[in-house]
């Protein structure tokens, strides 16, 4: 489990890996685009990404910080496939 902090404007890349991860948004808004779909983000919501998914992102569309939660699952493999 880790916390994670998107400063304004900034953004996670798109990218997959063989781990799940749960989000859990604590402040902030934000856009997530997991497996195609585009979601925008806001404090009490939760957001599961399969392990192996299709690629997935996240961006701070707004002003302030955006704060989340991350819950991984450790897997032998813990690489990043970067895709942009």
């Amino acid at each position: 489990m880790r916390r994670q902090v998107v400063k304004p404007g900034g953004k996670a890349p798109l990218h997959r890996h063989a781990y799940a991860e749960t989000f859990i948004v604590l402040r902030g808004v934000g856009r997530m685009t997991v497996d195609n779909e585009i979601i925008d983000v806001k404090p009490g919501m939760c957001i599961f990404v399969k392990p192996n998914t299709p690629p997935h992102s996240i961006t701070n569309t707004s002003n302030e910080d955006l704060e989340l939660i991350t819950i991984i699952s450790y897997e032998e493999d813990m690489s990043i496939n970067v895709l942009e």
